[in-house]
């Protein structure tokens, strides 16, 4: 647990307050705001566990959600917290840091819960899934999404630099399969409901990739707008670099704490 929270807290040691709220076609965020869309309705009790920054959360907010978002890193939340202060969401938004097994939260409160590119970091996946199935409401949704083991940029990563430096850098434990995701899930005893995979390949050497970066950088608004319809065409052909699970509780298990 130190160490993993010291890994995060430098992760994130240059989080600062947001001064805007991303829309719905972000391009970092845009596929999760699609995934969660159908889900958030307005009033529902909103968790993103394991926020980072926040931006969703803010997102969600902003549209009516009663949102909390959790994180390991105090420096995130407390930078969340200051954007949900500047930006006027205070009370639709609130951040709490630690680990979500660890933070008092009631049992079967939350209508819709996000778990996005997290449980590759932490040690216990299933039991942070188990936590998060105690926190969904009966008739709630929780969308969780994964990095992909099929991701094309992951293997050309491997391929020619021999290792994926990039999940070095973000601190990523493992990757899934699609089988390995579903059997995950499942196991914490979840029902799903659908699932998909998400996140082109181009969109994600961009993000992934230290040249994409800088393309990124370069480019930003004209190269955004051409990457959206070519990655959809592509994803017929090549793996997503994101699997998503849309799942619900099983009808038959009971909440654990």
């Amino acid at each position: 647990m130190t160490d993993l929270k010291a890994f995060y807290e430098r992760f994130h040691g240059a989080s600062k307050p947001r001064s805007r709220i991303i829309r719905a076609n972000d391009f970092m965020y845009g596929w999760v705001i699609r995934a969660i869309a159908p889900f958030a309705k307005d009033g529902a009790a909103f968790l993103d566990a394991g926020c980072g920054e926040g931006d969703i959360v803010l997102h969600a907010a902003s549209r009516g959600l009663r949102c909390t978002g959790t994180d390991i890193s105090e420096r995130a939340v407390a930078a969340c917290n200051e954007s949900a202060r500047r930006l006027g969401l205070a009370e639709n938004a609130r951040f709490l840091a630690g680990l979500i097994e660890e933070i008092e939260l009631p049992l079967e409160s939350f209508d819709l819960i996000l778990c996005n590119q997290v449980i590759e970091h932490v040690p216990d996946d299933g039991g942070f899934l188990r936590r998060l199935h105690a926190l969904l409401r009966a008739d709630g949704r929780a969308v969780i999404t994964v990095p992909s083991q099929e991701a094309p940029a992951h293997h050309w990563r491997k391929r020619f630099a021999g290792r994926d430096y990039f999940d070095e850098e973000v601190g990523h434990l493992r990757r899934y399969t699609a089988d390995t995701f579903r059997r995950t899930v499942e196991a914490a005893s979840f029902d799903i409901v659908t699932q998909y995979e998400e996140e082109g390949p181009i969109r994600s050497v961009l993000f992934t990739c230290r040249s994409g970066r800088l393309v990124r950088k370069i480019f930003r608004g004209p190269l955004l707008r051409i990457v959206a319809p070519i990655d959809f065409i592509l994803m017929r052909w090549l793996h997503g670099a994101a699997h998503v699970i849309v799942a619900k509780r099983h009808r038959d298990t009971p909440c654990e704490s």
